[in-house]
């Protein structure tokens, strides 16, 4: 299973995006979604959330006014945190079930505003951002959900800066354009790193590296997923050499193993990963 994170600030077009790729066969798990059932009437959240912002929240039906709790959850940091101690947990807990239903041969695309924020980025073994300027973004929260011109920038504001998400991606998606421009971008990402990544041969091509954070980005993936410490770094041209403390445990992650090396799969993103040598793994090796 491929598993991609998918994350954009608020109107940044990231549902256009996920539908996109939904169209090009990917199973999408979008965390909107997810948040929007654990707090249907009778969930346990819900009661929660009427606890903390007010029974006012709720509409003549018993069911939650998403646009009343935000304008109170996303008025101080505080508030914020507070609406997200009650409703991560839950959002986790269901994410991990649909990851769960997933084949082994899908490619996963989890969509969630805040996978920065919640540091889950390092989970996926690829995070797509899409991008657009602040002025572009608050035009389309206006016109194209309703939202008050000064709601909309304070809900910006809210969430992280635009520099720590850019610093998480491998891929940034630019959505200050057309539509036309948007899906061109997508299906060029599906077609030239998510497939390849996927296992499919005859279509990994070298594509160019975005180097921005690079070295943190993947330090953190390969900690994470595969069990190892990192204890070294070097970049040979475009390929990124990691130095490992012990023997990776990939998995089904998009990795193989060449020799007594391991590499990724992500043609826009070539990583090497080499364990560092002692007597230990010197004297395996000779053995083999």
């Amino acid at each position: 299973m491929l598993k991609v994170g998918l994350t954009g600030g608020m109107g940044s077009g990231k549902s256009s995006v996920a539908r996109r790729l939904r169209e090009l066969g990917c199973v999408i798990i979008d965390a909107d979604a997810i948040a929007r059932e654990i707090v249907e009437p009778g969930q346990p959240a819900l009661r929660e959330l009427v606890e903390a912002f007010g029974r006012d929240i709720l509409d003549a039906d018993g069911r939650l006014l998403r646009s009343r709790l935000a304008n109170r959850a996303f008025t101080s940091k505080e508030k914020t945190a507070t609406l997200n101690a009650i409703t991560h947990p839950r959002i986790r807990d269901r994410t991990a079930e649909r990851f769960a239903e997933a084949g082994p041969k899908d490619i996963v695309v989890h969509d969630m505003p805040l996978l920065v924020e919640n540091d889950l980025a390092a989970d996926h073994h690829i995070v797509i951002v899409v991008h657009a300027p602040v002025d572009v973004r608050v035009k389309r929260l206006v016109e194209g959900r309703g939202v008050a011109e000064a709601d909309a920038r304070r809900r910006i504001a809210a969430q992280i800066s635009d520099e720590e998400r850019l610093a998480a991606a491998d891929a940034v998606i630019d959505n200050s354009g057309t539509e036309r421009a948007l899906i061109t971008q997508v299906d060029k990402i599906w077609r030239t790193r998510l497939v390849p990544m996927s296992g499919v041969a005859g279509l990994a091509e070298p594509q160019p590296v975005r180097p921005s954070g690079r070295i943190d980005r993947e330090v953190a993936r390969v900690t994470r997923q595969f069990g190892v410490g990192v204890v070294g770094s070097v970049l040979s041209g475009n390929r990124l050499v990691l130095t490992v403390d012990g023997e990776p445990e990939i998995g089904d992650a998009p990795w193989r193993r060449v020799g007594t090396h391991w590499e990724s799969l992500d043609p826009g993103n070539p990583v090497t990963l080499v364990r560092q040598k002692t007597p230990d793994f010197d004297e395996r090796v000779a053995d083999a």
